[in-house]
């Protein structure tokens, strides 16, 4: 599958549970720099959601299909073993392992688009920049739309890194239920999330912004728990 939300998204707002299990990035070690690096959420991941479902007013008939390609996908990912660890295994099984879901994973995306209308899809679209939020500005499609400047770039580059300097900085509660303790780091991290998302559309000139505002439509909001995919199956956050 394409790189999508996972790049950017889980990058920033899982910095914490990497912290807190001890897998943090060295803080002083500065990463590639995330701006045009990944794309937006393709169909097969945004339509896990049953809020996206409801909203793109999918007929029974729509809705039967595009869960047997769903399902169709589950299984493949499931199979490959790629909902496991698979540090196990070696680099090149991994990358054929991943290389052969992501022809699939292609195949299921053309198969979702192609069962829905050109306005379901067009909404799909915008209902996945509503889905990233600030984070849509360092995709690729959005990046190439709004034409952002080599200024703007490093400028978004910059509040990338300070936000996951920041996160990584985020003390794990001492006291506490492993819950309480969570909700806490949680807590902080949505809250550094959310300001980075608003310095991050200030970066935009007020055409830009604008025409940013066209491309997402109607606000829509949804719990990130709705999509399996990004943050497993029991996961539960809400952006």
């Amino acid at each position: 599958m394409h790189r999508s939300v996972e790049c950017v998204l889980v990058a920033l707002v899982l910095t914490e549970l990497f912290h807190q299990t001890g897998f943090a990035q060295d803080a002083q070690r500065k990463p590639p720099s995330p701006v045009g690096a990944s794309t937006l959420m393709r169909p097969v991941v945004s339509l896990e959601s049953e809020s996206v479902r409801q909203e793109l007013r999918l007929t029974t008939e729509q809705r039967d299909q595009i869960s047997s390609i769903l399902n169709r996908v589950k299984v493949a990912r499931e199979s490959l073993g790629l909902d496991g660890n698979l540090a196990s295994l070696t680099p090149e099984i991994r990358k054929a392992r991943r290389a052969e879901f992501g022809k699939i994973a292609d195949q299921a995306n053309i198969e979702v688009s192609a069962a829905l209308t050109e306005s379901q899809r067009e909404r799909l679209r915008q209902l996945a920049i509503w889905i990233l939020r600030g984070d849509a500005l360092f995709t690729q499609d959005v990046v190439n739309e709004l034409k952002l400047t080599d200024g703007q770039k490093t400028a978004l580059a910059d509040e990338f890194e300070s936000l996951r300097k920041k996160m990584l900085d985020i003390q794990f509660p001492a006291k506490g239920t492993d819950e309480e303790r969570r909700r806490k780091v949680h807590e902080q991290s949505t809250t550094m999330k959310k300001e980075f998302d608003e310095r991050c559309v200030k970066i935009l000139t007020d055409q830009q912004r604008a025409q940013f505002d066209k491309m997402r439509g109607d606000r829509f909001e949804v719990e990130m728990s709705e999509f399996p995919t990004i943050y497993g199956r029991g996961g539960a956050r809400t952006r």
